[in-house]
């Protein structure tokens, strides 16, 4: 809760820099990813190299925050000409206390980085937004998801109108 975990540990930058190399990293955008690449299956090989570490507990929640806010800079310092000026984060990292002071500290040089709320997006709204476009798509026949990103074969119309 509010990163606290993470905040009492000290991270291991040696597991930081081995789950870097995973080649998602340095796959060019657009690209998407979640749970089904960083979910559980990743976790239990994290967990795997923390405890041959001797990484645990506090140290291990400091070391997969600063995982994820390393490959936001990878990513950054890849597909960028250089660091924006500004970032906003969204979503519930934006929320913890921990990720922002990672992301900080790995983004040194940018400028600004702040929660979306501070420019007027609730952290709490983004997803549902994000909800709302895909339905407005739906509605409209369009598609909810860009090939080149998604890696599906073709463009398709996302999600199922239900009335009861």
């Amino acid at each position: 809760r509010d990163g606290r975990l993470a905040l009492a540990g000290r991270a291991d930058p040696r597991l930081v820099a081995r789950w870097l190399r995973d080649p998602f990293i340095r796959r060019r955008p657009p690209k998407s990813t979640g749970r089904e690449r960083y979910g559980e299956p990743f976790f239990r090989r994290a967990l795997a190299d923390a405890t041959a570490a001797g990484v645990s507990g506090p140290d291990l929640a400091a070391t997969l925050t600063d995982y994820v806010a390393a490959t936001v800079a990878e990513n950054y310092r890849r597909h960028l000409p250089g660091l924006p000026d500004e970032i906003i984060i969204g979503g519930g990292g934006a929320d913890n206390p921990a990720l922002m002071a990672a992301l900080r500290k790995v983004l040194v040089g940018t400028t600004r980085i702040r929660r979306c709320a501070e420019a007027g997006w609730p952290v709490k709204a983004i997803e549902p937004a994000a909800f709302a476009l895909l339905a407005w798509c739906r509605l409209r026949g369009r598609p909810g998801h860009l090939p080149a990103t998604t890696g599906a074969r073709r463009a398709v119309r996302c999600g199922a109108i239900w009335q009861p």
